[in-house]
C-alpha cells in the first residue's frame, strides 16, 4: 500500500460544529494491491497540549469495514454527533483541541492512518445535560479543599522540619560536628519559614471563625450574573478595612512529575467587586454579605483533568486592621446556559 493511503473528507470542511450537531464525511482510502483489512474504524478525540503534561479523551469509535480490499479507491461515509464538551480552547499555557482519527488494522504492516481537527462550541441555544461540567465541579470542590489545608500543611512542614533539625543539631553538638549542625541550623530556619507562612494563612481564619460561602449549584452561563454570598461569626472583635472578591479566569496546568513537575498558571480575566467598605465586627455577631458576579459574554468553559485546568475562581480578601489578612479562594463552574425547559 502507498505512504499515504487514508484520508478523512469533512462533508463541511472548516466548520466550527455545536453540540448536537451531526460531525458528516466519508473515509477514504487508496490501495494499489488487493490487502487484507482487520478492521477500518474512525472515533472522535480530544488533546491537550501546551505547557502541560498531555490529557486525552475519546468518544465514538465507529466499525467501517472488515474483509478485503481490492485495488482502487474505496469510501465509507460517516456520522458522529458532536460531543457537550470540554470546547475546543487556545490560551497561553493550555490548548485543547479536538479530532477525528482514521486507522485500519491492516496484517503484517503498519497500519495506515490519518487524523483531521475541528471545532467544537458551545451552542448558541444552550445545552440539554451537563455531564462533563459535573465532573469539572466535583474535582474544582477537591482542589479547593486541598488549597483551604494548605496552612495546616505548612505548620506540619514546620513541625517535621523543626524535629528533624534539632535532632541533627544535638548530635552535631555532642559529636563536634560542624556538618550536622549546619544542617540542623537550615532546618531551623526552614522551619521558621514554614511556621510563618502557615501562621500568616490561619490567622484570619482565627479572627472571622469559619467562613462560608453561598456558591451557584449550576454552573454560570457566559453574560449572567451570579448571586454569591458571604458569611462568617467572628471569634473576636475588630475593624475590617474592607472586604473585596476577584472574578478570576485561568490556566493552571503542571509539566512533569515527582520532584520535577513544575506548575504553570496565568490569569486571562480579572475583575475586581466590592463587598463592604470598612466596618466593625463583633465576637458572636454574625456577617452577612452578598454580591452579584457579572460572567464575561466570552467566557471559556471550565475544564478540568489531571494536570490540566481552565477555572474560574472567586479570591476573597478580607482586610483586617492590625492583623494578617484573610484570604481564601472558592471555584465555580462556568458552561454554555441551559435550554429552556433543561431541568439540570
Amino acid at each position: 500500500m502507498a505512504e499515504r493511503h487514508i484520508e478523512i473528507l469533512f462533508d463541511e470542511p472548516g466548520r466550527a460544529y455545536e453540540s448536537g450537531d451531526a460531525i458528516t464525511g466519508k473515509v477514504r482510502v487508496r490501495v494499489e494491491k488487493p490487502t487484507r483489512c482487520n478492521g477500518l474504524m474512525i472515533f472522535q478525540a480530544w488533546y491537550t497540549h501546551g505547557k502541560g503534561n498531555e490529557s486525552e479523551g475519546h468518544h465514538d469509535v465507529l466499525h467501517l469495514f472488515e474483509g478485503d480490499w481490492g485495488a482502487g479507491v474505496h469510501e465509507y461515509p460517516f456520522e458522529f454527533e458532536a460531543q457537550s464538551g470540554p470546547y475546543t480552547y487556545h490560551g497561553r499555557y493550555l490548548n485543547l483541541d479536538w479530532y477525528l482519527l482514521a486507522r485500519a488494522d491492516v496484517p503484517w504492516a503498519f497500519d495506515p492512518k490519518d487524523e483531521q481537527d475541528f471545532t467544537l462550541a458551545p451552542p448558541a441555544d444552550g445545552i440539554d445535560q451537563v455531564p462533563m461540567l459535573g465532573e469539572v465541579s466535583a474535582r474544582a470542590a477537591q482542589r479547593d479543599l486541598v488549597e483551604s489545608l494548605a496552612p495546616w500543611g505548612k505548620l506540619l512542614v514546620a513541625l517535621m522540619a523543626t524535629l528533624i533539625g534539632g535532632a541533627f543539631g544535638v548530635y552535631g553538638l555532642v559529636a563536634g560536628d560542624v556538618g550536622f549542625m549546619g544542617f540542623g541550623v537550615i532546618s531551623g530556619a526552614f522551619a521558621v519559614g514554614s511556621a510563618l507562612v502557615g501562621f500568616y494563612g490561619l490567622a484570619g481564619r482565627r479572627t472571622l471563625g469559619q467562613v462560608e460561602y453561598d456558591l451557584p449549584e449550576k454552573p454560570c452561563a457566559p453574560g449572567a450574573m451570579a448571586r454569591v454570598g458571604v458569611h462568617f461569626t467572628p471569634r473576636a472583635g475588630g475593624q475590617l478595612s474592607s472586604i473585596s472578591m476577584t472574578l478570576r479566569g485561568f490556566e493552571r496546568v503542571v509539566s512533569g512529575s515527582g520532584t520535577d513537575a513544575k506548575t504553570y498558571t496565568h490569569d486571562f480575566y480579572t475583575q475586581p467587586l466590592e463587598l463592604s467598605d470598612a466596618i466593625t465586627i463583633k465576637a458572636g455577631e454574625r456577617v452577612d454579605l452578598e454580591v452579584l458576579v457579572p460572567i464575561p459574554e466570552d467566557a471559556p468553559s471550565s475544564f478540568a483533568s489531571a494536570d490540566n485546568e481552565l477555572g474560574w475562581a472567586l479570591d476573597l480578601h478580607v482586610d483586617i486592621t492590625r492583623w494578617p489578612d484573610y484570604k481564601e479562594t472558592r471555584r465555580i463552574v462556568v458552561g454554555p446556559a441551559p435550554k429552556p425547559g433543561a431541568t439540570w
